[in-house]
């Protein structure tokens, strides 16, 4: 059973560079979920923010990333074993 520990508001950078802006509904909430992202060579704590799918036959899609700081900020939590970011 998961529980939440800890919430927090973050800008998702790089969103025009990324396809999940095009899922994004005006109308409703999005849930995303949070992933390393290991093969950036700019940042060794960089993160993806992607849109959880809709239904099966879709898969997560990347909407864009966090921000430096809060990538830094929060990367100690992140890296707990067992923790899932989702929102």
């Amino acid at each position: 059973m998961a529980k939440e520990c800890c919430t927090f508001e973050a800008l998702v950078k790089g969103v025009m560079f990324y396809p999940g802006h095009l899922r994004l509904r005006t109308n409703k909430f999005s849930q995303v979920s949070i992933e390393r992202d290991y093969n950036n060579a700019f940042h060794d704590k960089a993160y993806f923010v992607k849109l959880k799918a809709d239904s099966k036959e879709e898969c997560d899609i990347t909407l864009g990333h966090l921000s430096r700081p809060v990538a830094e900020a929060t990367h100690k939590l992140f890296a707990v074993p067992g923790v899932i970011i989702s929102g």
